[in-house]
C-alpha cells in the first residue's frame, strides 16, 4: 500500500502541530514512524537482531518522506510501535493516516 509519510499532524484543536518552540517544523508522519522504529523498549534485548535490523531498513525507507510503499505487516509493526511510543494524540492520528485516513 501506498502511504504519503510527508504528512503534518495537527493539535486537537486543528491547528500545526510543531516540532519546535519556534514552530518552524512541522511534525510529520515519517517523524513520528521514524522514531518509533527507532526508540528503545523495555522488552527490546528479546529481539532479534534480524528484527532490528528490518526496523533499521523501514527507519531509513520512511526517512526519505514523501509517499512510500509499505506493506500491510509494516503497517501493523508502525502502528504498534507508534503506540508504545506516544501519547494518544499523535499515536491516533499516525495510525489513521496510515490507514489512509484524514485526520482533520
Amino acid at each position: 500500500m501506498q502511504v504519503d509519510f510527508s504528512q503534518p499532524l495537527i493539535t486537537i484543536s486543528g491547528e500545526p502541530l510543531y516540532e519546535d518552540k519556534e514552530q518552524s517544523k512541522s511534525v510529520l508522519l515519517k517523524t513520528i514512524c521514524v522514531n518509533a522504529l527507532l526508540g528503545v523498549y523495555d522488552d527490546d534485548a528479546k529481539l532479534s537482531g534480524e528484527e532490528k535490523l528490518r526496523r533499521y531498513q523501514l527507519a531509513g525507507r520512511l526517512y526519505k518522506g514523501g509517499t512510500c510503499e509499505v506493506t500491510t505487516e509494516e503497517v501493523v509493526l508502525l502502528k504498534q510501535l507508534s503506540a508504545r511510543a506516544y501519547p494518544a494524540l499523535v499515536c491516533g492520528q499516525a495510525m489513521l493516516l496510515l490507514e489512509g485516513k484524514v485526520t482533520a
